[in-house]
């Protein structure tokens, strides 16, 4: 049995999984924009998990951006900048009081589909995770590639040259103009959205204008 957390930009969702992969729990939270509060949550998580199953379970957190393999400090999670250059996986073991195993968000998601999921029966699998942002990763032979630098598999950071001469169209979700993020990840969508039409809305609300039949909702997702 152990527990699993995913950190996003905009919630935090813990399961407990059975050693068979059977789900015992699953709860959602909001995500605090603040670094020792999400360390707290998770702890709070973790401690509640714990005293509920009646055991010390082993935990996994899987997270936007990378630990630098040459510091041990996150980067490449502009969406979730409170975690940015800080070194989660250490101050998570501190607050814990145990190992904890940080992850990058879309590796995990490919791994998992790699090894029981979608790609089981495939050598190599790449997998694509939409949320505030677009991550990818990659698994060969049922193991993680992450390269040099720990970002193998991204490419939601890579950039469409046909755009950069096209500013006007877009707002760019970090401080690079033109990627790929910035088109198809929710919070993309949603600037992009509120550009065009001069509105305030987030992109789950974009989408159930597009279920009400709004045509402006219903032009943009098509482009989509």
């Amino acid at each position: 049995m152990q527990i699993g957390i995913d950190v996003g930009a905009t919630k935090i969702e813990s399961v407990v999984l059975e050693d068979d992969g059977k789900e015992t729990h699953r709860s959602r939270t909001a995500c605090p924009k603040d670094y020792l509060t999400i360390i707290r949550t998770i702890k709070q998580i973790n401690d509640k998990l714990e005293k509920e199953f009646k055991k010390e379970l082993p935990i996994g957190v899987c997270h936007p951006g990378v630990h630098s393999p040459q510091t041990g400090l996150v980067k490449n999670a502009p969406n979730c900048y409170w975690l940015e250059k800080k070194p989660f996986q250490s101050d998570l073991r501190k607050a814990l009081g145990k190992e904890v195993f940080c992850e990058n968000d879309a590796n995990c998601f490919a791994l998992s589909e790699a090894i029981d999921g979608a790609g089981k029966h495939y050598k190599i699998v790449y997998g694509i995770i939409l949320g505030s942002g677009a991550g990818g990763g990659l698994v060969i032979d049922k193991k993680i590639v992450t390269g040099p630098n720990g970002v193998a598999g991204e490419w939601g950071h890579n950039q469409i040259p046909y755009f950069l001469g096209k500013r006007e169209e877009f707002e760019s979700t970090s401080a690079r103009e033109a990627e790929i993020e910035s088109f198809i990840s929710g919070l993309g969508m949603a600037k992009r959205f509120n550009k065009k039409y001069n509105k305030n809305l987030k992109t789950n609300q974009i989408f159930e204008l597009n279920r009400k039949h709004d045509l402006d909702a219903q032009n943009f997702i098509e482009d989509f």
